[in-house]
């Protein structure tokens, strides 16, 4: 899957689920990603999110990403206090800005 279009494409994912009333407890969210955890932890989270457009390689690498992200800026940088499901929205809208590379 071409790069800006993994985040674009799960990012909208996160984007349904937050529209169906689905939160996220943002410290959980960041505990998955720290734990290198995250997309496991959502399918079970949020049965609803489809990500069987990616290869668990792809998974891994965006994984990846949000962990840089979290670490380097963590949620406040993003304007996001509060919700989990906001901050997976905004790292998807940082990683296509920046066109992340593996």
């Amino acid at each position: 899957m071409h790069k800006v279009t993994r985040f674009t494409h799960i990012g909208f994912q996160f984007n349904s689920c937050k529209d169906s009333g689905v939160n996220l407890d943002i410290e959980e969210v960041q505990i998955q990603i720290e734990n290198k955890n995250l997309f496991p932890w959502l399918q079970k989270k949020l049965p609803d999110l489809d990500i069987s457009r990616y290869s668990q390689k792809e998974l891994d690498e965006i994984g990846e990403y949000f962990y840089q992200t979290d670490s380097c800026y963590g949620s406040n940088h993003f304007g996001v206090k509060n919700d989990g499901l906001l901050l997976l929205v905004a790292y998807c809208l940082e990683g296509a800005q920046n066109n992340f590379k593996p």
